[in-house]
């Protein structure tokens, strides 16, 4: 197929898309049922040495000088943000489907909860264990952000774009919506804890 597409192209691609698109609203509740995760599994959505994930880390890690942690993570997580802001675009997949990070960073897209979970793996990946991924649930909107300890202050990262700084994980989580009526949990690479 040549680098421009024609109408007749694009009307192939769409039909195919409408294809799959039917095949998966027919077995949406096999893929969903054999989709569930238990808590057990959250952990392992984190994949820091995961061969893509530690090669992005790695390039993050030659934009400095010479990378070092004390010093340069703050920077880094930024790079690792924009990393995602211009190479994963968002998707509303039709059924509950997880990918983990090496998934997302081949086919260049992703659910919320897809791009957090590499965001999380990234930052795992340059050196802070203290990353996680957290989900608030409130009143049927669910939102998903990723934060982080460094320096003895709270990161909490919006994956469009923003980067809210705390002095405590307490101010951090009520920031975050965070409250008796929630629902939220945290996770990384080596654990999970409901918070609420």
């Amino acid at each position: 197929m040549s680098e421009s597409m024609n109408d007749e192209d694009l009307d192939y691609l769409s039909r195919v898309n409408k294809l799959y698109s039917f095949i998966i609203k027919k077995y949406q509740d096999y893929i969903e049922k054999s989709e569930t995760r238990s808590i057990a599994d959250m952990p392992r959505l984190i994949t820091p040495e995961s061969e893509r994930v530690s090669d992005i880390a790695s390039f993050i890690k030659s934009k400095f000088p010479s990378y070092l942690y004390e010093n340069d993570f703050y920077g880094a997580s930024i790079q690792a943000l924009e990393y995602l802001k211009s190479n994963i675009k968002e998707v509303a997949m039709p059924v509950q489907f997880w990918l983990k990070p090496d998934d997302v960073i081949n086919v260049g897209l992703g659910e919320d909860i897809d791009k957090n979970v590499l965001l999380c793996s990234l930052l795992v990946a340059l050196g802070n264990y203290s990353s996680k991924v957290l989900v608030v649930s409130n009143d049927n909107r669910k939102e998903v952000f990723v934060y982080y300890e460094f320096n003895y202050r709270f990161f909490l990262i919006d994956i469009k774009g923003k980067i809210e700084l705390f002095d405590s994980n307490k101010d951090l989580f009520s920031y975050a919506g965070i409250d008796d009526n929630s629902e939220a949990y945290e996770f990384n690479n080596l654990s999970y804890f409901k918070i609420v």
